[in-house]
């Protein structure tokens, strides 16, 4: 089950190659009909539908928790650390992102988000909820 998730860009794909290529079975206007269909309910499910940050976050804080745990059945006690001090990481982030409703930044925004400044994100959108400020190191 580790690696399921990672088959599902894989089937997304497979599924509108396939749907392309049935209805080209139907008529020869279909399959251009159903690419043009598909690529725009995509779009629409992507841009009202997608996901917090916070849902990431949570996965990413999953996946780390059983790393740590494999670290620490292997006895590799330098990556138990790093895992245990990201997961301490997380949580802080977390807990600044909770019920913030913000989407992940795309790659473009993530290269104008200075390096270190977790609460960035939150800061330009100007959520009224937890203050960024609050969580900042000193």
């Amino acid at each position: 089950m580790e690696g399921w998730l990672s088959t599902v860009p894989f089937i997304t794909g497979l599924l509108f190659s396939a749907s392309i290529i049935l209805s080209f079975f139907y008529h020869w206007w279909a399959a251009i009909l159903m690419f043009f269909v598909a690529g725009g309910l995509g779009f629409l499910t992507k841009s009202f539908w997608g996901r917090p940050i916070s849902y990431y976050l949570l996965f990413i804080y999953h996946k780390m928790v059983h790393r740590k745990a494999d670290y620490k059945r292997d006895n590799d006690v330098e990556r138990f650390e790093a895992a245990e001090s990201y997961c301490k990481d997380l949580q802080r982030i977390m807990l600044l992102y909770e019920g913030s409703k913000l989407r992940p930044p795309t790659p473009k925004q993530l290269k104008e988000i200075p390096y270190g400044d977790v609460g960035n994100w939150l800061e330009a959108h100007e959520h009224a909820g937890v203050r960024a400020g609050e969580f900042k190191e000193p």
